[in-house]
């Protein structure tokens, strides 16, 4: 049966800036946790090992008073402490913070019901109001984040009867290339109604694809452009946690830059030869050239102009 979601207040929720192939599943959180960063890029590489930064990393200073969680549940932080805090410095132009929605245990005492599943009693005509569930609490667990000391963002856990792993309590894009430092200071917290941190996700600019860039922010960027959907790719894991199947569509301008390219290059191509050609005639001519102006000089046969003259003996005849 699936954990059902009593209650949220009303307070604004930042909307997360992942796209599909952002959202973790927790199947790949799973096998974060139990196998190397280099088994889970090799199942998904938009999955990026590196970004996630646990509680116990030494970039992340608690104040006030938190306590470690079961060993079950990771290397999670929780606190019941009002004006606890955490902080993280980071470099990155996105970041996001992920937790554990807790269990909330309603009071035995509290006996003020409401009608969940309302049917008609047929016999006496009037209504049986079965499946009756306790009123929710007045408050939800609430955080207050702030990053680099802007404005900040006061967001509320919803209140649910069953432990929810790996949900977004806050986000943050189009933050800048320099150093950030994100601070989340609890408000509304008690024994009853814990604030789980689970992990950051921190990713730079050359990690976000060219359409997922441009998301929405959770409170530090709110009229950012919307976001654009990516191109599935073969190994993109979708939102049920299943790979998606599916080919390698380029967009059009990497059509028209390679289609440009490739004509460029043919034009190139022609060009050269015909200028080899070319040159190859006018060396030729050169050459014909030289050759007959040296045979025009070159010794040969002449012609005698002596005349000779050809003398034929005469014989004569004597008497006796």
């Amino acid at each position: 049966m699936p954990p059902r979601l009593l209650f949220v207040t009303s307070a604004p929720n930042p909307e997360p800036f992942f796209d599909a192939i952002h959202m973790i599943p927790q199947f790949v959180r799973r096998h974060h946790r139990s196998k190397s960063p280099n088994r889970l890029s090799s199942i998904d590489p938009e999955v990026c090992p590196t970004c996630f930064i646990e509680p116990n990393d030494g970039r992340v200073v608690f104040s006030g008073r938190w306590e470690a969680n079961a060993p079950m549940y990771g290397n999670t932080r929780f606190t019941t402490s009002p004006n606890a805090s955490v902080s993280l410095r980071f470099n990155g132009s996105r970041v996001a913070v992920f937790g554990t929605v807790a269990s909330i245990a309603f009071p035995s005492n509290n006996t003020t019901t409401r009608p969940d599943n309302p049917n008609t009693n047929l016999g006496g005509g009037g209504t049986n109001n079965t499946n009756n569930v306790p009123l929710e609490p007045e408050r939800a667990t609430t955080a207050r984040y702030t990053i680099d000391g802007r404005e900040p963002v006061e967001s509320a856990i919803p209140i649910t009867d069953s432990y929810i792993p790996d949900q977004p309590f806050f986000s943050a894009g189009s933050l800048g290339p320099n150093e950030h430092q994100l601070t989340i200071q609890v408000l509304d917290v008690g024994p009853d109604k814990p604030y789980m941190l689970q992990h950051f996700y921190v990713i730079s600019q050359e990690l976000i694809p060219p359409s997922g860039r441009g998301g929405k922010g959770g409170g530090s960027n709110p009229s950012t452009p919307p976001r654009t959907s990516p191109t599935p790719r073969e190994g993109d894991i979708g939102n049920d946690g299943a790979l998606v199947e599916s080919r390698f569509v380029p967009n059009r301008t990497e059509t028209v830059l390679i289609s440009v390219f490739g004509s460029l290059m043919l034009l190139l191509a022609v060009g050269l030869a015909v200028f080899y050609v070319r040159r190859r005639r006018i060396a030729d001519r050169k050459s014909s050239k030289v050759f007959s102006r040296f045979w025009r000089y070159a010794p040969g046969p002449k012609k005698s102009t002596r005349r000779v003259t050809i003398v034929e003996p005469v014989f004569t005849k004597t008497e006796v």
